[in-house]
């Protein structure tokens, strides 16, 4: 066999393989990067938490159009009311456990430290229902003031509320700052 014949037969034998290979890295390339363009939530992609829209039984925009301010988009809208139920499920689980370790999470100063001081381990607190309505939106957009109306139920008495709450942007994540609560009695 000649060199030539044989340098032919090597090139027939792993141009393919070559082919496969090369194929292969492609492929893989592809997904790799077809992974980042799917799943990723806009509103918290760069918030370092995931959105927890709430269910509409449990909370709904009934108007996100602003007395006064700018307009949120979508993605402000959803971050919003997932961080204002957010909030409300952290007092029921301080309620529940006692622990107020997770309220600084969604509650911030001055009613941060009136929530923590009111905690009392092993009662039930739970809130549904709210029906919100954006009352303000600044054109920073980085302070929001709704109004809530909703069912709040503490070892099982029940009485519905209203609420007007201000949010604030704090370190990419919003937070209650400050909240009036009147407790309605014709129920």
């Amino acid at each position: 066999m000649t060199k030539t014949r044989t340098k032919i037969i090597i090139m027939l034998i792993f141009t393919p393989i070559l082919i496969i290979l090369l194929l292969g890295m492609v492929l893989g390339l592809s997904q790799f990067l077809t992974f980042f363009q799917k799943g990723a939530d806009p509103a918290s992609i760069f918030r370092g938490h995931e959105l927890m829209i709430p269910e509409d039984e449990q909370a709904v925009w009934l108007s996100t159009a602003p007395i006064a301010g700018v307009s949120p988009s979508r993605s402000q809208q959803e971050e919003l009311i997932s961080a204002y139920w957010e909030a409300w499920l952290a007092v029921s689980r301080a309620y529940e456990t006692g622990l107020s370790n997770d309220l600084s999470t969604y509650w911030a100063s001055p009613i941060l430290e009136t929530l923590s001081t009111s905690i009392i381990a092993g009662q039930e607190h739970q809130t549904s229902h709210h029906e919100l309505s954006l009352l303000f939106f600044s054109d920073d957009r980085s302070v929001a003031q709704l109004q809530d109306e909703f069912l709040l139920s503490i070892n099982g008495i029940e009485t519905s509320a209203t609420a007007t709450v201000t949010l604030t942007l704090d370190t990419g994540r919003w937070r209650i700052r400050l909240m009036t609560l009147a407790y309605n009695t014709n129920n």
